[in-house]
């Protein structure tokens, strides 16, 4: 009996173990985080594998296919190399645009290269703070994985909630998996037309290849330069907390404008964003 009963812990021990490893596996397959030096994100045994595992996936070749070559010439204009550069992603959800900005690693100031404008749209003025409440996030961001087998098409993950967000929620079910991606329909998530996404997903490849270790995603309601942000804050008169959350991101947006370079930013016990030079 005590042969029978010890075999029979054997036997469920190893299919829990085997289980295990299959669902942990299963959940990675076509996501590549870069923020883990051990992830199969390309920095395991050298940035160059990045680009290189990235390839191997269908959509990807698809954008560097019809892309590349647009993408080269793009940056060229504005007098960025493809071979030595850093990107920014600005998002107005009002505008329903997704700016993006580009330098060359020598230089200090951000050049604006182009706009990719929203396909679909969800939610209201305002940051997110609960699953499923349909908003897409504002506040400031990094993109932290690629999902070239995404469920629509390619997308670019950023690390929504950040610290801001977890503590300015009043609960724990913040939500999450909020993307970049290139499919016209949106939960919370910033659709772009599947072209435009090749491109954006592109050069946060070929960014990323060139040694970026953050690609900085800053997501605002609109523009809020001093005179709009005023009229915004009017409007929302009656919501004191959403003019003071506002209020605190517009210095975010203000110090890019004025520099364009990125602020370094730190997070306070209360959720506001501190800027720093």
């Amino acid at each position: 009996m005590r042969l029978r009963t010890l075999f029979i812990i054997v036997l469920i021990l190893f299919f829990l173990t085997h289980l295990g490893s299959n669902t942990i596996l299963h959940s990675q397959i076509g996501k590549y985080s870069i923020q883990n030096p051990s992830s199969p994100s390309g920095r395991l045994g050298g940035v160059s594998d990045f680009k290189k595992t990235q390839l191997k996936y269908p959509r990807v070749k698809e954008a560097y296919k019809y892309r590349l070559q647009y993408c080269k010439e793009l940056l060229a204009f504005h007098g960025v190399d493809i071979k030595n550069f850093e990107i920014y992603i600005r998002i107005l959800k009002k505008e329903m645009i997704t700016e993006l900005w580009a330098k060359n690693k020598m230089d200090e100031q951000f050049t604006h290269i182009t706009d990719y404008p929203f396909c679909a749209m969800s939610g209201s003025p305002g940051p997110k703070r609960l699953n499923g409440d349909m908003q897409i996030p504002e506040g400031f961001y990094y993109i932290n994985s690629f999902e070239p087998t995404s469920n629509f098409y390619l997308a670019l993950n950023i690390n929504y909630p950040n610290e801001a967000d977890k503590i300015a929620s009043e609960t724990t079910l913040t939500g999450g998996s909020i993307s970049i991606y290139g499919e016209c329909k949106s939960n919370g998530c910033v659709a772009l037309h599947k072209e435009k996404m090749q491109e954006l997903y592109l050069l946060a490849i070929e960014a990323t290849q060139e040694g970026q270790e953050k690609i900085e995603v800053h997501i605002f309601p609109e523009v809020l330069e001093p005179d709009r942000l005023n009229v915004l804050l009017i409007s929302y008169s009656g919501n004191p907390k959403l003019a003071k959350f506002w209020d605190n991101i517009s210095d975010g947006y203000n110090y890019f404008e004025k520099n364009k370079k990125l602020p370094k930013i730190i997070v306070d016990k209360n959720g506001k964003y501190i800027f720093l030079d």
